[in-house]
């Protein structure tokens, strides 16, 4: 049972993730979550959604800017596998 699982798990790391940002766009030239932005940008390869097949969409890939509760901003990574059916 493990060794499929893994078996998959490698599979859908084949192909490359959809990339969501949240809550940092409209952000100033000199921000530096505007900086961290184009960063994370770089570290996946561009996808055409309009043009992709959803079926091959294996993964996603979730960064999130928001507040915490002292009013700090903090940058929340979440990582799905999906499967489009």
């Amino acid at each position: 049972e493990t060794k499929r699982n893994n078996k998959i798990f490698s599979m859908t790391l084949q192909s490359p993730p959809l990339l969501i940002m949240n809550g940092f766009g409209g952000r100033e030239e000199g921000d530096p979550h505007k900086i961290v932005s184009l960063m994370i940008q770089s570290m996946f390869p561009p996808i055409k959604v309009q043009s992709m097949n959803l079926s091959t969409c294996k993964r996603v890939v979730l960064f999130n800017l928001t507040k915490n509760e002292d009013g700090d901003e903090e940058i929340e990574f979440r990582h799905y596998g999906i499967s489009a059916r």
